[in-house]
């Protein structure tokens, strides 16, 4: 077989289909959205343990407790959908960690919750930063007034 030449850089174009980009940093955007009110948010480790979809989803967990997201994103959205909402990941972003790595952490968060947001899931954005470099970004892809998770 010959080689096509192509490299799985981890990137997936899928993702940010039909997202738009904004800001300095391209995040992708996630669209504010009107979200009844909800009282209970759980883990996304223990959503199985739910069969009520009256709940909010979030990811305020060890990284390693949602790595799998990151990879197969389609794997998880039937049973996302069943849900109120999702709190878009929260991925580490400790202040010792580079610049780009920080902003590479709020890509993934926007990435991810965009893309649950383009296949009819609401999505909450969560804002995080590290140190005061992050503050240049940790907004970036998010519409002004909206609902956030900090």
């Amino acid at each position: 077989m010959k080689n096509s030449g192509i490299v799985n850089n981890g990137f997936n174009p899928t993702l940010i289909k039909n997202v738009d980009l904004v800001g300095k940093y391209d995040m992708p955007l996630i669209r504010n959205e009107e979200i009844d009110e909800c009282k209970k948010f759980i883990p996304f480790d223990k959503r199985n343990v739910y069969s009520n979809g009256n709940f909010i989803v979030h990811f305020y967990l060890y990284d390693r407790s949602f790595n799998q997201i990151i990879n197969k994103p389609e794997k998880y959205k039937n049973e996302l959908m069943k849900f109120k909402a999702v709190v878009s990941p929260d991925f580490s972003m400790c202040y010792d960690m580079p610049f780009t790595r920080q902003i590479y952490s709020t890509y993934m968060n926007r990435v991810l919750g965009a893309y649950y947001q383009n296949h009819g899931i609401k999505v909450i954005p969560n804002v995080r930063w590290g140190d005061s470099r992050s503050y240049k970004f940790c907004f970036e892809g998010l519409e002004k007034y909206g609902t956030y998770a900090i």
